[in-house]
C-alpha cells in the first residue's frame, strides 16, 4: 500500500510542475515516472541484498526506457 501511495504522489507532483507554464520537459518527466515505475517493478524481486539489487536495476533501467520513449520534440 505504501508502495501505490508513493507512486500516486510522484505522479501528482510531476503533473502540477506544469500547471503554471514552464515545468520540466518531456524527457525529464519520462525519465522520472520510468524510474519509479521501474523501481516498483524491481522490487518485486529477490530478497534481501537481492530484492535492493533488483529495485535499483529496474530504476535505472526504468530512467532508460523513459528518457527513449519521450522525445521533447516529436517528429510529425
Amino acid at each position: 500500500m505504501k508502495k501505490i501511495i508513493c507512486i500516486v504522489a510522484t505522479v501528482v507532483a510531476i503533473s502540477g510542475c506544469t500547471a503554471h507554464g514552464g515545468g520540466l520537459s518531456n524527457k525529464t518527466k519520462g525519465a522520472m515516472l520510468g524510474g519509479v515505475a521501474g523501481g516498483f517493478v524491481g522490487n518485486q524481486f529477490g530478497r534481501g541484498s537481492g530484492n535492493a539489487a533488483a529495485t535499483a536495476l529496474g530504476a535505472v533501467m526504468g530512467v532508460l526506457f523513459g528518457q527513449s520513449l519521450s522525445e521533447d520534440n516529436p517528429k510529425k
